[in-house]
């Protein structure tokens, strides 16, 4: 791997196909490589049935930071800035729930 003056580049890794390249300054033996997958959408959802095949990490995962955005977009599209001012404002709702979030389940893992 080469930067753009020819030089070796280091600590970046690149997707080709199926491979990954890891180009690092410190010797690996090994390499741990988690990822966050796409939701899976269902166009034109029209029935609870094709609702339940709704699949999404972030949904199943921080619900209430979702429903918090979704409140204050809808607030602010219906002119209700008042409100939607109130979850987004410092100190609000929507912060409260980033920073519990931030707080409980950012993890860190040493290997």
């Amino acid at each position: 791997m080469f930067d753009g003056y020819g030089y070796d580049a280091t600590d970046k890794y690149y997707k080709s196909g199926d491979t990954i390249r890891v180009s690092t300054s410190t010797p690996l033996s090994q390499v741990y490589i988690g990822y966050f997958k796409n939701p899976l959408v269902n166009i034109g959802c029209d029935s609870l049935q094709a609702f339940q095949l709704y699949d999404s990490w972030i949904v199943d995962k921080y619900p209430d930071l979702i429903c918090c955005d979704v409140r204050a977009r809808m607030f602010t599209a219906t002119g209700k800035t008042e409100e939607a001012n109130s979850i987004t404002k410092p100190g609000g709702e929507l912060q409260s729930e980033i920073l519990r979030i931030q707080s409980n389940e950012i993890r860190t893992g040493m290997r």
